[in-house]
């Protein structure tokens, strides 16, 4: 069964973090190591939630973020250790010259542009446990969907209206 969990972005939240993670508990930093200790600073830390049925952290995700580029939100059968395991991999690459960056992948304006950009292999990797990411478009009026079908991406763009269905709320 797909469980849905967001990757929301406190930098771009500000203290708005604050107010979903007292909504939602059911969250932990991706730079948090394994001593339980937050490697960047929390205010600018990308945070994964567990998606559960609540009227008021939805309203504050979808009716405050949407169109502000809060995170995105992920499909998949994996719990919520696996996820937290596979989003690490992916906060520093290394460019060719060897220089370590972080990657953004939560922001939704840099994952709706990097996907295209990916091979099978790099898709593959990337999505490992994840069936489905979602997240705002460009047009704030239209949500988009990735998924992989026969290793290959597949887009969808839907209104915004049906964000509460397609997340499973």
């Amino acid at each position: 069964m797909l469980k849905t969990h967001l990757i929301l972005d406190a930098a771009r939240m500000e203290k708005m973090i604050d107010l979903a993670k007292e909504i939602n508990p059911f969250n932990t930093s991706l730079y948090r190591n394994k001593q339980d200790q937050d490697q960047i600073q929390p205010s600018v830390a990308p945070f994964l939630f567990d998606y559960p049925n609540c009227v008021d952290f939805e309203d504050l995700v979808i009716g405050k973020g949407w169109g502000n580029a809060w995170g995105i939100w992920v499909l998949s059968e994996a719990d919520f250790e696996s996820l937290y395991r596979h989003f690490r991999r992916f906060l520093v690459v290394q460019t060719q010259d060897g220089q370590e960056l972080y990657f953004r992948f939560y922001d939704p304006r840099v994952l709706r542009v990097f996907l295209p950009t990916c091979d099978t292999d790099q898709l593959l990797d990337f999505f490992g446990p994840v069936e489905t990411f979602v997240m705002e478009d460009e047009d704030p009026s239209q949500c988009i969907i990735f998924s992989l079908w026969q290793d290959q991406l597949f887009t969808d763009r839907l209104q915004v209206s049906l964000i509460r269905h397609i997340v499973g709320s």
